[in-house]
């Protein structure tokens, strides 16, 4: 009897000190781990730093050379180059093809990691 009664108490305590992590849903479409440095980072020099960095010669806010400005500006950066009213780039701009588009969605999704 004492034998079930320890086996009981020990298997309780496994039991619930297992816990479980609630991962985030990563967007439609996104299966693979999207990195800032290989992915993200040649995508903001080639159609953002013009107008978003220190030295640029357009008036966009931030410096979208520097990660903490990307990161604080994640879900801005999201929103503009989705809304079809005012999307970035501006009119006139080499428009992001859909691989960069898809990249920086899912890299938001992903919490916009500096990896």
């Amino acid at each position: 009897m004492k034998k079930n009664i320890l086996y009981f108490l020990a298997l309780s305590i496994f039991v619930t000190s297992c816990t479980f992590e609630n991962a985030t849903p990563l967007p439609v479409g996104c299966n693979a781990t999207i990195y800032y440095g290989t992915d993200i980072l040649p995508i903001m020099n080639a159609n953002c730093v013009s107008c978003h960095s220190a030295g640029g010669t357009g008036s966009g806010p931030g410096d979208y050379t520097l990660y903490s400005d990307i990161k604080a500006a994640d879900m801005k950066i999201k929103n503009r180059i989705f809304d079809k009213n005012s999307p970035m780039p501006p009119a006139g701009s080499t428009p992001l093809t859909s691989d960069q588009l898809s990249k920086l969605n899912c890299w938001i999704g992903q919490g916009a990691p500096n990896n």
